[in-house]
């Protein structure tokens, strides 16, 4: 059990940092380094089927956002591409 849990702690993610980053524009009045999350217009489609369509929302520093709905409706889609995960 314990090299199975070596394996997956060694593993390397897929999605790498690039070696160069590319710096994004910082909108005005944004907090960046506060712990502030913003998304814009985010959208994700797997195949054919879109699976999120134009989602943005605002989540200030020291705030915290509750995600709902139905079964289906792309809530832990977020949640794994904001982690990087997707």
């Amino acid at each position: 059990a314990y090299a199975r849990v070596r394996e997956i702690l060694d593993a390397q993610p897929d999605i790498a940092e690039p070696d160069e980053p590319i710096s994004l524009a910082v909108p005005s009045g944004a907090r960046i380094g506060r712990g502030e999350l913003a998304v814009s217009g985010l959208s994700f489609v797997i195949g054919e089927r879109q699976l999120l369509d134009d989602v943005s929302f605002r989540v200030p520093a020291g705030s915290s956002l509750a995600i709902m709905g139905r079964t289906g409706s792309g809530k832990s889609v977020l949640a794994l591409l904001l982690a990087r995960l997707l």
